[in-house]
């Protein structure tokens, strides 16, 4: 993101964003509902659900394989866009990347402030989750001088976390 943003500002050129599930929702040439998914892990994929119109059905989530195909049985004709091995999901094909129609379908959108670009990130890490403005107070008030810095970093690191989850910018492509 760092590079397509100082690429965009320095040479006065338009970015837009684009997350990686609409890269591969629009690179299936199939006429049917698209559903791309990434796996995450423990069961669970970053996933959405998007007409054959390429109309957003379902958000793009981090979400639990079951309760995905829990919404996939309402569905009559999908296809699920993957290059992971993911076992419970059927109806697959390969993303191949179609440089082409992803930018055919954005080159009308408006452009967007490099500095105003940011991830968007659809899980929280694992040290993110287990982090509790609790369990920073106690250690805070409980630790010796040398934690004192690392509990600054975790403060700081929350606070960015904050900014980022209220902006809700996602990845992006330029054009």
């Amino acid at each position: 993101i760092t590079i397509a943003k100082v690429y965009a500002w320095s040479l006065n050129i338009p970015i837009t964003t684009i997350t990686s599930l609409e890269a591969m929702m629009l690179s299936s040439d199939k006429n049917t509902y698209k559903v791309p998914v990434i796996d995450a892990r423990r069961k669970y994929v970053f996933g959405a659900i998007y007409d054959n119109d390429n109309k957003e059905i379902i958000k793009p989530q981090y979400i639990n394989i079951s309760n995905l195909e829990n919404e996939l049985e309402k569905i009559d004709n999908y296809t699920i866009i993957t290059n992971d091995d993911i076992d419970e999901l059927n109806h697959k094909e390969p993303y191949n990347p179609n440089i082409s129609k992803i930018v055919d379908y954005f080159k009308d959108k408006p452009s967007i402030n490099p500095h105003a670009i940011n991830p968007n990130y659809l899980k929280l890490t694992e040290r993110l989750k287990n982090l509790r403005k609790e369990d920073l107070e106690y250690a805070e008030k409980y630790c010796r001088e040398e934690c004192k810095e690392q509990i600054h970093f975790l403060r700081e690191e929350m606070k960015w976390y904050m900014q980022v989850q209220l902006r809700k910018s996602p990845l992006l492509i330029i054009i």
